[in-house]
């Protein structure tokens, strides 16, 4: 089994499922060699012609405890794709390395990623999606995607974070000084506020310091962090309401100095300049965490 380690209803026609709005994948749909959550699979299409609407059904439940994915989520998923009768897509990670990936529904990378709210944490889903709602008529070369072609998903939801969902997060304050020239104002309900006018010059490497602990699951080196995330640069500050608004994230732990911190913690980071990069004074607040294959 292909199982993911996290820190941290699809309208099928059956009593538990995926959003109303969805529409149900119908008996004609694409078949698949495994249904199980984990599980390496194949997709085969017997003789069927493309789809006429974006479509969504549940191959395994799990245990039907998990988080549920809402509009706007960062969704961590594990994912086998074709193009419709075609070759497999070439970013796929069910039973390869490079996984799991992220999708922010948010900003979907295509619209029948949408189709993903209402599943829930620990279901395998098959996501049968037209050519206008995948890569419309300009395809994908990158992922072998030709013009107009519809594609089909089998999808693990491994994990599912919303933004400000840490609000309510008990926090300790470490009473660690903070980087020179750095400030934190606010609170999670009003918002926070990161100052760093005074900052002149920014490290070379990144530094971290926790401003305040929660008491969950530590990361480990190997992990990626999910995050809330806002920044600003080095003397400026961020503006007020900016936090309920940030964004969401990953981070690999073991660049960033988060080793050890615990989930729900909050993180004053200092991230150095590159060529692509002016580098950054952020905030972050760790949401959760997940192995990579």
């Amino acid at each position: 089994m292909l199982k993911k380690v996290l820190s941290g209803l699809l309208c099928i026609g059956l009593s538990l499922g995926v959003a109303a709005c969805s529409k149900k994948v119908e008996g004609t749909a694409p078949t698949v060699t495994s249904g199980a959550y984990g599980t390496t699979t194949d997709i085969n299409f017997p003789g069927l012609d493309a789809p006429l609407s974006t479509a969504v059904s549940v191959l395994d439940e799990g245990d039907g405890e998990g988080k549920t994915v809402q509009n706007g989520d960062f969704v961590i998923v594990d994912y086998y794709g074709k193009v419709w009768k075609g070759d497999e897509i070439t970013d796929s990670t069910i039973g390869k390395s490079g996984g799991p990936k992220t999708i922010s529904l948010a900003d979907p990378p295509v619209p029948g990623w949408s189709k993903l709210v209402g599943a829930k944490v620990g279901q395998r889903i098959l996501l049968v999606m037209t050519a206008s709602d995948a890569y419309g008529e300009f395809g994908s070369e990158n992922l072998g995607i030709g013009a107009n072609q519809a594609v089909v998903y089998v999808v693990d939801i491994i994990g599912t974070y919303s933004l400000n969902e840490a609000k309510d997060v008990a926090l300790t304050p470490t009473n660690q000084p903070l980087p020179n020239g750095v400030s934190l104002s606010g609170d999670a309900n009003s918002g926070y506020q990161l100052d760093a006018t005074l900052v002149s010059s920014l490290p070379s490497s990144t530094q971290s310091v926790v401003y305040a602990q929660a008491d969950g699951m530590p990361l480990n080196q190997d992990q990626i962090a999910v995050v809330q995330r806002m920044d600003t640069q080095a003397g400026a500050k961020t503006e007020a309401g900016q936090w309920k608004s940030a964004s969401l994230s990953t981070l690999p732990v073991s660049s960033t100095g988060l080793k050890s911190v615990r989930v729900g913690s909050l993180v004053v980071m200092l991230s150095p300049a590159t060529p692509s990069n002016p580098g950054q004074v952020s905030l972050v607040q760790v949401l959760g965490a997940y192995n990579l294959d």
